[in-house]
């Protein structure tokens, strides 16, 4: 009976989620839909997980079994070494999103996955998206499209948008928060591939004026093959500063009217009714990203932070996860002004097997910000509670050379889970280096490139530097340009490169590489260190410190003032001194472990 069924449908969307033959209508209907046709593979995928999950097995659900019943690899078959099943799992969220954006959206029952998971979600979609008339005009309450969170998850500091609510990634997630903690846990692949993070040096947060609320806008693509990673992003976003206490997020439904337009940050925010909005771009090419984030005042437009991330990908997922994860770190920490930040309670700190990458992640948002006194407990607890996560020794490594520590670095490096291996040895090599004893960190570098057969552009750049420091500046600059070459597109070593020209005599080549940095720096890059190392080979000492100054301000996550040999030409200035205690070096104490 249609009546029945109606009212069987209502009770189970006030009790929780959707019956398996509600899930199993929905999933037939997104298979039979046009944005999934010809899509066997997409449709393989989806079938076989949500089956899995109605018959108890989710939990089972994992990379190996996938890509052995999913995708017929052999029983030989090594996620590791093969991301088939990561790229695919890209692609099918991003269809679903699609698909929710135009065919499904007036369906009752959503399918989506939670980041990092292969367990699909299943959830009744909210009452004010299904009955939205499609006339309603924009700013009317009938076009509000929230995925609803529960009253004692907002504080009365929340704002509520005019014309466009708030989300979280649904109720049942809200219901847990500490489902955000296991976020922090991504694993990152040490110096080598740890993303370059910068953010603005203060957030002119005004106390009438708190920052509450926020709109992401779908990310920008600068062509290569960034669309599925944007869209992932954008949404791994949003689901992460959704999940802060106090803190409004627009639904993507009501930002993504946004997509691919330049805007005016104050008409989204008189829009939106938000008062920050978080916009950026993404490339990728090959196995390198870079992704651009900036977030905006929407009172003044002027910027509140930004940051740049450049990295290789070895996990789609991963990545994702590991911007979003510092994104939210960095607006829990400097944005959400509503009450003192969590960070600091230790009760906020949940127990488990993440707590203690969970630590290291918020010890990571300290050292960005320069507070090098209070990211060092965090890693040192970090260290007492995952041992043996090689997340936790290599980002703790990158602290400690950071702040001069070069032999308790060395200590953590040897002490990698996973030593050796490429990672490992090169971040030993790049420590050599610091200490200025270039000719073993040559050969170390050479062994990182025998363990690891596949290119890694970032040991080959600092090969290089290595080389030109040893007074063997042509080699350095067969290898700088390598590295350079093998990510053509985007200016991840230009700085080395231009500083190994100049300092070799090419000063026409070095003065192209600084006016393409400088294009792009205008164009909105974080480069600034890049274009002061320029000036540095260059002998330009002026414009040197004013880049840093600049990139000082910008946090870039790159800088290692206090040890890299690079610097050493303006180490007699008192400019320098000036620098490193603009960054709290000096006040840190050298305590060893």
């Amino acid at each position: 009976m249609p009546g029945r069924k109606a009212a069987q449908q209502t009770e189970e969307r006030i009790t929780g989620e959707p019956s398996a033959e509600a899930v199993s209508q929905a999933l037939e209907k997104i298979l039979g839909s046009q944005q999934f046709h010809n899509a066997e593979s997409q449709k393989a995928f989806l079938r076989y997980v949500v089956n899995e999950s109605l018959a108890g097995r989710g939990d089972q659900l994992k990379e190996y079994a996938i890509g052995v019943e999913v995708f017929q690899r052999k029983e030989s078959y090594d996620p590791r070494y093969d991301n088939t099943v990561r790229l695919k799992a890209q692609k099918l969220r991003w269809s679903l999103a699609r698909y929710y954006e135009t065919e499904g959206k007036d369906d009752q029952v959503s399918i989506t996955f939670r980041p990092r998971c292969y367990q699909p979600l299943f959830s009744w979609r909210p009452p004010e998206i299904l009955e939205e008339p499609e006339s309603a005009p924009f700013d009317t309450p009938a076009s509000r499209d929230v995925i609803p969170i529960s009253s004692e998850e907002r504080t009365e500091s929340s704002v509520a948008p005019k014309d466009a609510p708030l989300t979280g990634s649904s109720q049942r997630v809200w219901r847990k928060p500490w489902i955000l903690w296991p976020l922090a846990g991504v694993v990152l692949l040490g110096s080598v591939a740890i993303g370059n993070l910068a953010g603005s040096k203060h957030w002119p947060v005004h106390a009438e004026r708190k920052i509450n609320s926020i709109a992401v806008l779908p990310l920008r693509t600068l062509g290569g093959e960034s669309e599925f990673l944007s869209s992932g992003l954008t949404a791994d976003l949003t689901d992460s500063l959704a999940r802060l206490p106090g803190m409004g997020v627009i639904a993507p439904s009501s930002a993504s009217i946004y997509k691919g337009r330049a805007v005016d940050v104050r008409e989204v925010g008189e829009r939106l009714n938000v008062r920050a909005v978080l916009d950026g771009s993404i490339q990728q090419v090959g196995n390198r990203v870079r992704v651009n984030l900036l977030i905006s005042d929407t009172s003044n437009g002027l910027p509140l932070w930004s940051a740049t991330y450049d990295q290789e990908v070895q996990d789609i997922f991963q990545t994702q996860t590991d911007i979003s994860d510092t994104v939210t770190n960095a607006v829990r920490l400097r944005l959400a002004e509503a009450s003192p930040p969590q960070l600091e309670n230790p009760a906020a700190i949940p127990s488990g097997p993440g707590a203690g990458e969970a630590h290291a992640r918020i010890g990571e948002a300290f050292a960005i910000d320069f507070q090098w006194a209070k990211a060092e407990p965090e890693f040192r607890k970090a260290l007492e509670l995952s041992p043996t996560r090689v997340t936790v020794r290599r980002t703790y490594a990158t602290f400690l050379q950071k702040v001069g520590r070069l032999e308790d670095a060395e200590k953590q490096i040897r002490l990698d889970p996973y030593s050796p291996s490429a990672v490992t040895v090169s971040n030993l090599a790049k420590n050599l280096y610091f200490r200025r004893q270039y000719g073993e960190a040559i050969a170390e570098f050479h062994k990182a490139i025998r363990i690891y057969q596949p290119v890694i552009p970032s040991i080959h750049a600092d090969l290089g530097v290595a080389y030109v420091m040893n007074g063997m500046g042509q080699k350095g600059i067969e290898e700088i340009e390598f590295a350079h070459r093998v990510l053509a597109s985007m200016p991840s070593y230009s700085g080395q490169l231009g500083y190994a020209y100049a300092t070799q005599g090419r000063t026409e080549d070095a003065k192209k590489i600084l006016a393409e940095l400088s294009r792009r720096s205008d164009q909105g890059d974080s480069l600034s260190t890049a274009i002061a190392q320029v000036y540095i080979g260059l002998g330009n000492k002026d414009q040197a410190f004013e880049w840093l100054h600049k990139a000082i301000m910008q946090r870039d996550g790159n800088l290692f003032l206090k040890v890299d040999p690079i610097y050493d030409p303006l180490r007699g200035d008192a400019r320098f001194v000036n620098l490193l205690r603009s960054i709290n070096l000096t006040e840190v104490r050298h305590e060893r472990l």
